[in-house]
């Protein structure tokens, strides 16, 4: 392979790592609507008079709006994630494959971090099933 034919499969790679997180994000907010902050009237200002009780209220209901939102992209993305990692784990070609991996590891990072309260424990267990997986698949493409 010449350079021109591996920075073409460099930039494929690139693109679809990059692509599929976007895609299941917006495929997601087009069934749930996530809530803009500036629906809730959010302004944080430097001011030492600040009404910081109200900004708390509102921080509040729009952190519960954002609920269903975050529920259905944590399962999405995570489920979505994993999948592109196994076709991305079997895949001949060079590019796509690479391309599949990375955008199922950010998809499926991304998934992970919509929740921040549990996001350490999501991760570790995360982490475990994906070792679990990618292992497997070793074994599986030695054997």
């Amino acid at each position: 392979m010449n350079f021109l034919d591996n920075l073409h499969a460099v930039l494929i790679s690139i693109s679809i790592a990059i692509l599929l997180p976007i895609t299941v994000y917006w495929g997601v907010s087009s069934v749930y609507a996530c809530p803009n902050w500036r629906d809730f009237n959010l302004e944080y200002t430097q001011e030492p008079d600040a009404d910081e009780a109200q900004n708390d209220i509102r921080l509040a209901a729009w952190e519960e709006a954002k609920k269903p939102f975050n529920k259905a992209l944590f399962s999405t993305a995570t489920l979505i994630g994993l999948l592109l990692i196994v076709v991305g784990s079997y895949s001949p070609i060079k590019a796509l494959s690479i391309g599949l991996l990375a955008g199922g590891l950010f998809t499926f990072l991304m998934g992970l971090t919509v929740n921040p309260g549990i996001a350490l424990l999501n991760f570790v267990i995360a982490a475990l099933i994906l070792m679990i997986i990618i292992v497997s698949l070793m074994i599986q493409r030695k054997s």
